[in-house]
């Protein structure tokens, strides 16, 4: 199977500097979804959450202060790219059979390659770096961590295009199974039905699956990762830079040390989240027991 979105031939060679530069051999096949998906949550962003949501909910929408409608246009694109990478990821994972091969192996795991995988991590760099460009731009109202977080992942999954870790694209774009149950939460906050029933179910839900998604699933295959780059790693010797080989298959220092931190970063992430929701329950369950007395 091919990249889901044919690539366009003609625009190729306007990738091939960058992909040859860096040593991304895999990138000029899906350069072109990059760019779609970057864009298509830009006019999301820009124009369908403003114009939809000031005909839905015109007079609570024209009220938000600006910060307040940052938020909202963000939560919506971060709620249409969650649903659509996540079936995207699941459909790949069940669908694809180069990369079912790939699967049995860990020098596949590592270095296998496979065009729709490919296309989900081409979907993911494209949100990241729209994800990335608009964190820059309101730095002080998103914060450093989710600026850390955009910037991680789009290291990653662009890096990924050499290619390398093809395979564990699907696996760890996942993550994004808890992102929806966390927008309905601040989308209730925002409408003023904060404390309601509604939000205490969905903020049960939102509690197991990111503590079952994004740290009992992502710490388990972040270690199954980590043992396939020990095995691989073991077997042919870690390449430094200098040494490496342009068309061979290696991993070299920094390329190791790039993933390897990133994925410590983002695990860590998960896990100071997570603390943060638990403490909001205890703050928000110590007020509702101070009201009833």
């Amino acid at each position: 199977m091919t990249s889901l979105v044919p690539p366009v031939v003609a625009l190729q060679p306007l990738w091939t500097p960058v992909a040859d530069a860096l040593n991304l051999r895999a990138l000029p096949l899906h350069a072109h979804e990059i760019v779609i998906a970057a864009g298509f949550y830009h006019i999301i962003f820009k124009y369908l959450t403003p114009w939809i949501s000031a005909q839905l909910l015109s007079r609570r929408y024209r009220q938000f202060s600006r910060k307040e409608a940052l938020d909202w246009n963000l939560q919506c694109v971060s709620m249409v790219q969650s649903i659509l990478i996540s079936w995207l990821a699941i459909w790949v994972m069940k669908n694809d059979g180069v990369r079912a091969m790939n699967s049995e192996d860990q020098e596949g795991r590592v270095f296998g390659y496979s065009g729709p995988a490919g296309s989900v991590q081409a979907f993911a760099t494209g949100y990241f770096l729209w994800d990335l460009v608009v964190s820059l731009q309101n730095l002080s109202d998103v914060g450093l961590p989710v600026l850390i977080h955009a910037f991680s992942c789009f290291t990653v999954y662009l890096l990924g295009f050499r290619p390398v870790f093809n395979y564990y694209s699907c696996v760890f774009v996942l993550f994004e199974l808890s992102t929806p149950f966390l927008n309905i939460h601040l989308f209730l906050e925002q409408l003023g039905m904060a404390g309601t029933i509604w939000q205490f179910i969905n903020g049960i839900m939102l509690i197991l699956v990111f503590f079952f998604v994004r740290l009992v699933y992502g710490l388990y295959f972040s270690y199954h990762w980590m043992q396939d780059i020990w095995s691989v790693s073991q077997g042919q010797s870690v390449k430094s830079a200098a040494d490496e080989l342009p068309e061979s298959r290696t991993l070299p220092l920094w390329l190791l040390g790039i993933f390897i931190a990133s994925n410590t970063i983002l695990n860590a992430l998960n896990i100071v989240w997570f603390g943060m929701m638990i403490k909001k329950i205890q703050r928000r369950a110590r007020r509702a027991a101070e009201k009833r007395e």
